[in-house]
């Protein structure tokens, strides 16, 4: 009887234990990530470096704090609020300002994380959390804030440096003919780019090639379900090839974060499910919500909150799937799913603060994915605008919202759009003006009560209609007056200010942008995507290339020699060497010509290198 005594212990769950402590495992997620942090910091530099220190260093100090204020066990050193900080520094672009990353690892640690009750009580993965939180507040620092990669561009195109490859995707025809821009974002080329990580995005989404590796790792180590990671994956690319006809599949799965979410983020143990069954669905859901929001949301990426959403129905799903006990008959569960369940889920029953940021949490994410289509439609519905004024397919700005150079698809330019608001009878008229490189109106359109207009009913309101607009067409700038000032214009009957203000805004604007129908100044913006102005270094051949005061690179024109023949033409190169466009003067443009000269063009940078450092 003692020997039984002996070999029977009584003692509380849990039965079963491993080799594995929650320190060991977190610094083996560490050491997968490692690779990426490397790469990151060769190919952003030590900005970036300095971000992901500032991201973890502030998520252990807001645990120690917090911890202590609320009288609890210091757990920093478990090594779960470093990981946090380090997950929240990959989804991070390498040039936000400093106080983003300690700010987003405040609302992780302390919001997410701690008022939950710790560790292992989150319902929101932290890291994600706190990339959403910083999107939804500080979105133009989280859509902007990208650096160009060392080793390529920002696009993983050449001639495209101001957007990340999910956002040219997104709207292709913002940045030329978008059939061309499908073609080099679906090649071989690109795809290998993307794989490597020569482009730019979030710190550590973007070499797909070290992001597998360190999965892989995961995996071996049983740190990650594979159940997860199958089912975000297949369920994904099940999706890209039956709804995305433009592009290669590919192109899809090595762009943005998504590799980075299914193997670090979708896979939290905390907030994934604990059945087998459970996983599968939770894996299958964010690859279709994925997907979803990047096709039909205008939300370029839509990994971040794909995730958080199906880590909201977390608990519905372990419910839904719990195992059968022993001896009785199988159930779903079904039979207790409602609003109130989510409710008495043991992470959600602490207090009121619980369920009511859970609420709003919530519907800032839905917000936040409305926020984009809204955007984009706006845009679509700006072009459209400007399409409508001069016959055009390409208007890329000059003066945001202000100025657009008009170019056919081969780059030629057609002339210019410009937008004025002079004062009528009452209040600012927009007006929408396209003019050809003769100087002559092409259109106009002014714009309705949406836009602000808000003249007489019946008098001022007639500047809109056809009879009045169509006199426009064709007229110099010499020529856009009053019949009464010695114009062309005929005014409307009872609304002489309104007419006047139409015919003044319009011929000073013509005046003031007259120079952008020059050729040479028209290429310079053509060849430098991005630019805002050019500053004059040697007159006349020469130019820095700035956008808010920020210096970018170069254009100047050159020659070179091809066969017998001198090719006259303009480029622009960013500070990183890289040609941003290319534009024959002289003979006629031809394709093979461009190829030929190519590596001649290059060799400008080593006459000019000193003005890109």
């Amino acid at each position: 009887m003692n020997k039984v005594k002996k070999l029977l212990i009584v003692s509380s769950s849990p039965h079963i234990h491993s080799q594995k402590s929650v320190e060991k495992a977190m610094n083996l997620v560490k050491i997968a990530l490692l690779p990426q942090l490397i790469y990151s910091f060769l190919t952003f530099g030590i900005r970036a470096l300095i971000v992901v220190l500032l991201s973890v260093l502030s998520a252990i100090f807001f645990e120690f704090i917090i911890q202590y204020i609320l009288s609890k066990e210091i757990t920093i050193t478990d090594g779960s609020a470093g990981l946090t900080g380090l997950l929240l520094a990959f989804t991070l672009p390498p040039g936000v300002p400093f106080w983003i990353p300690i700010l987003g690892s405040a609302f992780s640690i302390i919001v997410v994380k701690q008022l939950f009750g710790g560790i292992g009580c989150n319902i929101f993965n932290p890291a994600l959390a706190g990339r959403a939180f910083l999107t939804i507040f500080f979105p133009a620092i989280m859509s902007t804030a990208w650096i160009k990669p060392v080793l390529g561009t920002l696009s993983g195109i050449d001639t495209i440096t101001s957007a990340t490859p999910l956002t040219v995707l997104k709207n292709p025809e913002v940045y030329g003919n978008p059939e061309v821009i499908l073609n080099l974002l679906g090649n071989r080329k690109t795809i290998f780019t993307l794989f490597l990580g020569n482009v730019g995005g979030s710190i550590g989404e973007t070499s797909s090639l070290l992001i597998l590796i360190g999965g892989i790792f995961l995996l071996l180590n049983s740190l990650t379900d594979y159940r997860i990671v199958i089912g975000y994956t297949g369920s994904f690319l099940i999706l890209v090839f039956l709804f995305e006809r433009r592009i290669n599949p590919l192109f899809h799965l090595f762009s943005g974060g998504l590799l980075l979410g299914i193997f670090f983020m979708a896979t939290d143990w905390v907030t994934s499910p604990v059945t087998k069954m459970g996983r599968w669905i939770f894996g299958a859901g964010c690859g279709i919500l994925t997907i979803v929001f990047r096709l039909w949301t205008k939300h370029p990426e839509g990994v971040c909150f794909a995730i958080l959403l199906m880590n909201l129905i977390t608990p519905l799903i372990d419910q839904v799937t719990k195992p059968r006990i022993y001896g009785t008959k199988r159930s779903f569960g079904w039979e207790k799913i409602s609003l109130n369940y989510l409710w008495e889920v043991p992470m959600l029953k602490r207090s009121i603060f619980h369920k009511i940021f859970v609420v709003l949490f919530t519907a800032s994410i839905i917000y936040h994915l409305a926020i984009p289509h809204l955007v984009i439609a706006q845009k679509k519905g700006e072009v459209r605008n400007l399409k409508g004024v001069i016959d055009a397919t390409q208007f890329p700005p000059v003066v945001p919202e202000t100025l657009w150079l008009a170019l056919d698809s081969l780059n030629n330019l057609k002339g210019i759009v410009f937008k004025s608001y002079p004062n009528g009878y009452g209040g600012a008229i927009p007006i929408t003006a396209g003019v050809d490189t003769q100087g002559r109106i092409t259109g106009i359109s002014i714009g309705g009560e949406e836009e602000g207009f808000n003249e007489t009913e019946g008098l001022g309101s007639r500047v809109r209609e056809p009879s009045f607009t169509k006199q426009f067409i064709g007229k110099s700038a010499m020529e856009i007056n009053l019949k009464k000032d010695g114009g062309e214009i005929d005014a409307i009957t009872g609304a002489t200010i309104s007419s006047s203000a139409v015919c003044k805004g319009i011929r000073e604007s013509m005046k003031s942008y007259a120079i952008y129908l020059t050729y040479a100044e028209a290429m310079k913006f053509i060849v430098f995507p991005g630019a805002m102005k050019f500053f004059s270094i040697i007159k006349d051949t020469l130019w820095y290339a700035v956008s808010n005061y920020d210096t970018l690179g170069i254009v100047f024109y050159g020659k070179v020699i091809d066969g017998n023949d001198t090719v006259k033409f303009i480029a622009g190169f960013d500070k990183n060497e890289k040609i941003t466009g290319l534009k024959i003067i002289f003979p006629q443009e031809e394709t093979d010509i461009k190829k030929r000269i190519m590596d001649k063009v290059k060799n400008y940078t080593k006459i000019y290198k000193r003005y890109l450092e």
